[in-house]
C-alpha cells in the first residue's frame, strides 16, 4: 500500500495478482535473501533445517483413499436409489403429503450426489491408473498428514532453512510428502548453488531425528557439510534390556566386525543375495555358550544376528559429531520452530489458500518473504532499509547512464 501511494486493492485484485505471478514471487524471495546477503543480515555459525505442516485447501470429505473409495460410491448409489424409488412412490400415490416429505431428497440434492459419485469415480480411475492409494479431489496434489495438533490434516509439508546471525529464513520449499527424511539433500544443495553455503564450511547444519537417514547423510558427507542430526533410535523387541540391544553392539572398522555386550567378536557372512545392500555379522558358537543367551536372542534362531546398512559408516560419523556438539544442536529448536510460530500465529499462515503445487510453493515463498522483511526491519529499522534501498537505486542509475554513454559513444 505505501509503496502504491496509498492505493488498496480488494481482495480479488490481490489473489489474481499472487496467482498469476508464481515465478516472479519465489524470484522476489530469493532476491530479497541476497539482498539481505548483501546487507551482512545472514552468515551466522549454524543453517537450521525444518519442516511443518499447514493445512491444504481441501475439505477431509473431498479426500478419498483406496480403501474406502467403493463404500463411498455405494452410499451414494444408495442415497440415489432411495431418492428416484421415493418419486416413483410418490407419482403413484399422487399424494401431496408425500411429496412434501422432509426425508425426500431434494433435486438439487439429487444432483450434487451425481456430481460426486463422477468425481469419485474418476478419482477411482486415476488410482488405478497411477497406482497412487490417495487422491483430494479439490486440491489434487495435497495430502493426509499427521498434525500433532488436529490428528490428522488434508496438508502440505512445508520445508525451511534459517541462518542463525539473524534468522533470515534462507531457502524455503514444500512438498506433499508427510516425512522429512531424504530432504536435506535437496535444500543444502540449492543453498550452495545460490551461494549461502560453501562445501567444506565450517557451518553446521541443523536438523531434527526425523531428517535422519543414511543417505542422506552419505550425499552431505561428500558435499563436506557438518551435518548435525540425532539419531533416531533403532527398534528393538518388547522386553530386551537395553544392555543387548543392536546400539550395544560395537562396530570396528579395522577388523570389519562387531562386539557383543559379553565381549564376543561376530564375523561378517556371506550373504544369500549378492545384490543386498546390509551386511550381516554373527557368531553361532558364541551365542550357543553365552549365559545370556535367552535374553539376548529373540524369536525362533538360536543366534544373534547383527545387519549394517550400506551407510553405516556416514551415520556413524554423524552419531560422533552429534555427541561432540550437543551444545551447538540446542540452537536448532530456537532458530527453526521460530519461523513457522510467527507464520503461523501471528501472519495468519497456518493454511493455505491456493491450489496445486507450484501455486503453493509460491504461496510459502511470499509467507517467508513476508517474514524475512519483519526480520531485516527489526534488525535495521525502516529508516535504515529506505536509505540502503535509495542508495543501491542512485548507483543503478547512475550505471544505467554510463552503460547508455558507452553503448552511444560505440
Amino acid at each position: 500500500m505505501w509503496l502504491m501511494q496509498g492505493l488498496t486493492p480488494d481482495h480479488s485484485s490481490l489473489s489474481e495478482f499472487r496467482r498469476k505471478n508464481v515465478k516472479s514471487i519465489k524470484q522476489l524471495f530469493k532476491e530479497f535473501v541476497l539482498l539481505c546477503k548483501s546487507w551482512e543480515l545472514t552468515g551466522g555459525t549454524a543453517i537450521a533445517q525444518d519442516g511443518s505442516k499447514v493445512s491444504a485447501s481441501n475439505s477431509h470429505k473431498n479426500n478419498v483413499k483406496k480403501r474406502n473409495i467403493d463404500e463411498r460410491l455405494k452410499h451414494i448409489d444408495e442415497k440415489i436409489t432411495e431418492y428416484l424409488t421415493s418419486m416413483d412412490k410418490t407419482d403413484q400415490e399422487e399424494s401431496d403429503e408425500e411429496n412434501n416429505n422432509p426425508e425426500t431428497l431434494s433435486p438439487k440434492t439429487l444432483m450434487k450426489l451425481l456430481n460426486c459419485k463422477e468425481k469419485l469415480e474418476a478419482s477411482k480411475q486415476q488410482m488405478e491408473e497411477t497406482g497412487v492409494k490417495e487422491v483430494s479431489m479439490t486440491d489434487p496434489d495435497a495430502r493426509m498428514m499427521g498434525n500433532p495438533v488436529k490428528g490428522f490434516d488434508i496438508a502440505y509439508n512445508v520445508q525451511m532453512a534459517v541462518d542463525s546471525k539473524h534468522h533470515i529464513v534462507l531457502d524455503c520449499d514444500v512438498i506433499n510428502n508427510p516425512t522429512d527424511r531424504g530432504e536435506m539433500t535437496p535444500m543444502v544443495t540449492q543453498l550452495i548453488e545460490d551461494g549461502h553455503m560453501e562445501q567444506g564450511s565450517e557451518t553446521a547444519y541443523l536438523a531434527d531425528r526425523g531428517y535422519y537417514s543414511g543417505k542422506d547423510l552419505c550425499a552431505l558427507e561428500a558435499l563436506e557439510i557438518n551435518a548435525i542430526v540425532p539419531k533416531q533410535n533403532p527398534p528393538h523387541p518388547k522386553g530386551m534390556p537395553e544392555q543387548f540391544r543392536c546400539n550395544s553392539f560395537t562396530y570396528s572398522q579395522d577388523t570389519d566386525t562387531y562386539t557383543c555386550p559379553m565381549g564376543h567378536t561376530l564375523y561378517p557372512i556371506q550373504m544369500k543375495n549378492p545384490e543386498t545392500k546390509r551386511n550381516a555379522y554373527r557368531n553361532k558358537n558364541a551365542c550357543k555358550n553365552c549365559p545370556h543367551n535367552k535374553i539376548c536372542i529373540s524369536g525362533k534362531t538360536k543366534y544373534r544376528t547383527i545387519k549394517r546398512a550400506e551407510y553405516a559408516d556416514a551415520c556413524d560419523a554423524a552419531d560422533a559429531r552429534y555427541v561432540q556438539n550437543k551444545q551447538l544442536y540446542n540452537l536448532r529448536r530456537n532458530l527453526a520452530e521460530h519461523p513457522f510460530g510467527t507464520i503461523k500465529r501471528y501472519m495468519n499462515g497456518g493454511y493455505f489458500l491456493l491450489r496445486t503445487l507450484p501455486k503453493v510453493k509460491a504461496e510459502a515463498a511470499l509467507l517467508f518473504l513476508a517474514y524475512n522483511i519483519k526480520r531485516a526491519s527489526n534488525v535495521l529499522g525502516f529508516k535504515e532499509i529506505m536509505a540502503r534501498l535509495d542508495a543501491r537505486s542512485v548507483n543503478f542509475s547512475l550505471f544505467s547512464h554510463i552503460y547508455t554513454h558507452i553503448a552511444l559513444s560505440a
